[in-house]
Order: C-alpha cells, then structure tokens, then sequence
C-alpha cells in the first residue's frame, strides 16, 4: 500500500554494488561496527573519529571478526582530506555541527561524492540543510536509524542485528542515491521517503528519538528512587520494557506525528489513524501484570544479547540525554509548539526531564535553551520546499 507523499521503494541487496571507498566518521560502537560491516563486505575503509582505535575485535552476527591497521586506513579530523574517499558515513550527524567538529569540513574534499547521516533527526533539520548547500557537489542522504544493533562488552563490540532504516536524498537521485544503493548491497534494507518529516520527526518509524527517552520515561514512572540519581545507577534497560514502556513510546509517536502533518499541510494517512487509535488504547488501558510478563518474554526473545548485556551507566545515559531529549524531542516540542499543537505527552516527559535532579546543573540547564533562537517559520518553508522538490 502507498501511503500520501511517500515512496514505499525499498532498496534491496540484490541490486549491483558499486565498489565504493568509505570514510566512516565516529569512535563509538556504532562507528566500530560500521568499520567491521564494511570490511566483511569487501570495502575500503577509512576511519575517523576523536578516538578511532585499532584493532577492532568483533563478534559480527556470530562470526569473530578483527580489524587492524593492515585493514583500515586511520586518520584524524585534521588529516582525513587527504584520504582519496568517495563517500562517508556519518554516524552521529550532531559531529557535523560547526561548534562541535569544524575541522571536518574545513578543507576540500574534491574526491568526496556522497555523505550519508545516520541518526538524522530532530534539529538535524536545522543544520543538514545548510551544509547542502554549503557543498553543492557533495550529495547528501539522511536516515533515521542506526544501522547496527553493535554494543562492546570486555573490548569486543558484539554486532548482534542489522536494522532496517528510511532514507531520504536532498538532491534527488544523484551520487547520494548511488552511494545507499552500495548500502543496500552490503545488506540493508532501505525504504525511501519523499518526506523530509519522516526522517526529521519520524512519522512513519519512530527511531530511538522517541524510543530511549520513552523507556527511561517509563522507568522513573515504575521506580521512582532512580529519578535523582539516575546517573550513578547503572540500568539494563531493554530487561524493564512493559506496558508503561510501550504506552509512552506510543503517546509520544503520535502527538509527533501530528507536528508532522500540521509540517506538512497534510491530513493524516491511514498509518497516522492507525497508530492514534493504538495511543489511545494504550492510554486507557490498565496494568495488567500478565501482559508485563508476556511483553517482557518477547522483548527478550527479540534482543536476548542487549537484554543481558546493553547496561546504561553514566556515559552512555548523558549520550542518550542530549541526543535524544535536547536534539530530538525538545526540539520536536518546540517546533509542534510553534505549529499550536496539542502535545500534552511529551511536554509531561520533557519537563521529567527537566526536573531531574543529576541535569540541573547551571550547563544543563542552559541546554534545555538550545532551540531559543530557532527560526521556526524558516525552517518550515524549508521542509515544504525540500519535500516540493521531491515531487
């Protein structure tokens, strides 16, 4: 079925490859996996990152795998331009931000083609845009998922599933859409969107914008004594997804999506209804602690490696916090707020947040100030003329 604005073209794996060399951008686990992913695949790797460490000892769906310098071409930020790539992948788009990482594209990258974003949502819409145009002939592609299931534990990074993710092109099919074709070749399963909203709000698949603060929404509900002390208690958190988990994930989804069509100028597709009617069932249903078992059961026999092993402690926990809440929904709330919508869920989680005792110090507190000066009405037009574009 095809839903209004919306192309449901997925990209599949037989299609053929294009021998690519990939500049993946990152230190963390998801960066590490990505490294592994494209070596296992036959790719030429360049890696860079404020940490980027070899080797690589991996466990890749099951297979022991190492990556070493004989393997990988290491560089910095200050030197990577002068590495003959033909695309990079980004895999924290935030890294692009001018005050965070101005080196990266300070000098000219002739040979660079094609830029992939993966976690490209919320106020990634303010800033992805502009890069563009920065750099004309650089294409960009953005998506809204992490690629990999990847977390490291005893210095071996466990890549446990490959996930399926959205993309969208902002130049239409250029280099960029060759570059995810070489993606999809390597194993992904891509779906294309001609709707900035679905990667930026995630309208059609909620990513872990919505999805980790909406389990630690859930989980301060469920035990109140973290609340204050939520980064010096170290949580497995895919062990605690319940019905409360499920109910906030699913209030929180819909009221985006409704920032999405008012973006949009859109009515709701039958996916919107859909999920609108899951909310509020959600919303009125009570706690049964069966079903919390039942659903436990299942969300272990979907992730048995992170429900066992993917423990928050305060690093990973303050990640989540700034990506998640202040890059994402934040600015989702700010941007629905501007719109006049209705957001009552995710206000509640928001200012949760906000009242969290270990993020009041002067510096977080100035975070939850990030989108004061965003230029809302700009940043509307924008997305209506990137999604005229696509037609």
């Amino acid at each position: 079925m095809v839903m209004q604005g919306r192309s449901d073209k997925l990209l599949r794996a037989s299609d053929p490859p294009r021998a690519w060399k990939i500049c993946v951008v990152g230190s963390g686990d998801t960066a590490k996996a990505a490294v592994v992913h494209f070596l296992a695949h036959g790719l030429e790797v360049v890696w860079t990152g404020s940490n980027p460490k070899l080797p690589i000892k991996a466990e890749y769906l099951g297979d022991p795998r190492e990556a070493t310098e004989a393997d990988v071409i290491r560089t910095d930020y200050d030197s990577v331009h002068r590495e003959p790539f033909d695309a990079m992948f980004v895999t924290y788009p935030h890294m692009v931000l001018e005050e965070k990482m101005p080196k990266l594209f300070s000098k000219p990258m002739p040979h660079l083609r094609a830029v992939y974003f993966m976690f490209t949502f919320g106020d990634a819409m303010k800033y992805i845009p502009r890069l563009a145009m920065k750099y004309p002939a650089v294409d960009l592609a953005v998506g809204n998922f992490s690629f990999f299931h990847a977390k490291t534990k005893l210095e071996t990074v466990h890549i446990t599933k490959l996930m399926p993710s959205q993309y969208y092109l902002l130049h239409g099919e250029g280099p960029g859409h060759d570059f995810v074709k070489c993606l999809s070749a390597t194993g992904f399963k891509l779906q294309r969107t001609q709707l900035a909203s679905d990667i930026f709000l995630n309208c059609t698949f909620y990513s872990n914008m919505i999805w980790h603060p909406s389990l630690w929404y859930a989980h301060f509900l469920k035990d109140p004594r973290e609340v204050n002390d939520l980064l010096n208690t170290e949580t497995y958190l895919y062990r605690d997804i319940s019905l409360q988990s499920w109910r906030t994930i699913y209030q929180i989804w819909n009221e985006i999506k409704q920032v999405g069509q008012a973006m949009d100028c859109r009515r709701p597709t039958w996916h919107d209804r859909i999920i609108g009617l899951v909310a509020r069932a959600f919303t009125w249903m009570p706690n049964f602690s069966w079903l919390d078992t039942v659903l436990l059961r299942y969300n272990h026999s979907q992730w048995p490696w992170l429900s066992m092993n993917y423990h928050c402690d305060a690093k990973v926990k303050r990640k989540h916090f700034e990506r998640d809440v202040i890059h994402g929904l934040l600015f989702c709330l700010n941007l629905g707020e501007h719109l006049e919508v209705r957001m009552p869920y995710l206000t509640a989680l928001v200012e949760e947040y906000r009242g969290l005792q270990c993020f009041c110090n002067e510096s977080d507190a100035k975070l939850f100030e990030t989108h004061a000066d965003a230029n809302f009405p700009a940043l509307i037009q924008l997305s209506r003329d990137l999604n005229s574009r696509q037609k």
